[in-house]
């Protein structure tokens, strides 16, 4: 049995989202993903888009998206016109799993490729899956490493004292969260990482993302990876990652 199939009987619907626009990529990803029974989900161009229109609609809040940043110490001005469209895409996915309420769906960007090799580890990861999983990601981007020694200083010592000082900032458990914890044999409870490329979600899983980002305030993947790092989200990883994203032969169309 391939990854395809696995596939095929575990989601009841998989999409992959891209942009009419972007020709070059609807080939390579056609003839990558042969076999899998899959939707073409067409996404949001950010070229297309216009901030006004957006908040006067609801379906963006400038202010709080630039107090987030400000919060991440990070430059205060408003997500990029890419930004904003890619996190409408996924938006745009979750509304059409809760209208055609299918329990369990997978979500991925046109620029991955597939791990083949990986299919006896992806089907063991999805036994020890708890019923009441939420979200899955069969692929993610950094923060894949044991944690450092400034890490666990930071998590055993100094902001355990630094809460007791009454510093709300700095939590311990919460830091700890940022980083993937063990769970089972094939499966890590996810941190903080980059990338929605490539991720499983179930009905109750879509809805809650949905209420995080109605209005958008931050990246897709940022805000997924917010959720599970403060445990809102009964969120898992695949020790192996399945999905990659190519960036050899496709640039980021995001910007920052």
């Amino acid at each position: 049995m391939s990854v395809f199939e696995t596939l095929n009987q575990t989601f009841d619907n998989i999409y992959i989202m891209t942009l009419e626009r972007s020709v070059d990529r609807h080939p390579v990803f056609k003839k990558r993903l042969a076999g899998l029974d899959y939707e073409i989900f067409w996404g949001v161009d950010g070229q297309k888009l216009d901030i006004r229109e957006l908040e006067e609609k609801g379906l963006y809040d400038s202010e709080k998206a630039k107090f987030i940043k400000k919060e991440l110490k990070l430059p205060q001005r408003d997500l990029s016109m890419s930004i904003l469209g890619c996190a409408l895409s996924h938006v745009g996915i979750y509304k059409d799993a809760i209208k055609n309420g299918y329990e369990k769906v997978l979500i991925m960007e046109d620029d991955i490729t597939i791990d083949q090799s990986k299919n006896q580890h992806l089907k063991q990861a999805l036994d020890e899956l708890p019923p009441d999983w939420e979200l899955l990601y069969l692929g993610y981007l950094q923060n894949n490493n044991e944690l450092s020694w400034k890490a666990r200083l930071r998590i055993n010592l100094i902001y355990p004292v630094l809460s007791k000082l009454g510093n709300k900032k700095y939590n311990p458990h919460t830091y700890r969260c940022k980083f993937p914890r063990h769970y089972s044999e094939n499966l890590e409870i996810p941190g903080f990482h980059y990338g929605a490329h490539a991720y499983g979600v179930t009905l109750e899983g879509v809805k809650k993302i949905l209420d995080e980002q109605t209005p958008i305030v931050r990246e897709a993947d940022n805000a997924i990876s917010e959720m599970c790092m403060h445990e809102s989200i009964n969120a898992f990883r695949v020790k192996e990652r399945v999905f990659h994203q190519d960036r050899e032969q496709f640039e980021s169309q995001i910007s920052s």
